[in-house]
Formats: structure tokens, C-alpha cells, sequence
């Protein structure tokens, strides 16, 4: 597909999200907010907070928590999943209680 039309059905996918994220945190249907603002925010609320993050440099904050965070869970996620795949590896019987190819057999 061409790059300019590719370009404007994903526009109109990322505003349609939008729009539809507005619509449900702000406007009542049939009298009550199908998104309750205790759950979810309206997206005007999410860019007031993001501005006001990055002129006043706490983002950053933020950001370095949520990197360090999303290094320790791959390390800890890799490092389990090592693990298991060598017990796997050296106990064929309790790798076959978790084998679902000859489960069926």
C-alpha cells in the first residue's frame, strides 16, 4: 500500500480512538458515563498532565521508573524462563504434565 494513504487511515484510526476515548469518559449514555472517571481518565486530562510533566522536568522521573521497572521485569521473566525450560530439559516427566501436543495422544 502507498505510503500517503497508509498514513491517513492510521491518522484516522489514532483519531477515531480518540475521539471514541472522549466520548465514553465525559458524555452519559442513557444517564451514566460508560467509563467511570475513577477508572479511567478523558484524554484532555492525560495531555494536561503530560505537558505539565515536561515543563516542570518530572517526567523524566516517571520515565526512569517505568525503564527500570520494565528492565527488572525482562531480566526476572528471562532469568524464569531459563529456569523452567532447563527443568523442563531434565525432567522429561514434568515436562510432560505441561506437554499439550500429547496430551490428547
Amino acid at each position: 500500500m502507498a505510503s500517503l494513504p497508509l498514513f491517513i487511515l492510521r491518522s484516522l484510526v489514532a483519531i477515531v480512538t480518540l475521539l471514541l476515548w472522549y466520548v465514553l469518559t465525559t458524555v452519559p449514555v442513557l444517564g451514566k458515563i460508560v467509563l467511570p472517571p475513577f477508572f479511567f481518565s478523558n484524554p484532555l486530562d492525560v495531555l494536561q498532565r503530560a505537558f505539565q510533566w515536561f515543563a516542570s522536568g518530572m517526567i523524566w522521573i516517571h520515565l526512569g521508573t517505568t525503564l527500570l521497572e520494565s528492565i527488572l521485569a525482562f531480566a526476572l521473566g528471562s532469568a524464569l524462563g531459563i529456569a523452567i525450560g532447563f527443568c523442563f530439559a531434565r525432567m522429561p516427566r514434568l515436562a510432560a504434565v505441561f506437554d499439550r501436543l500429547h496430551a490428547a495422544a
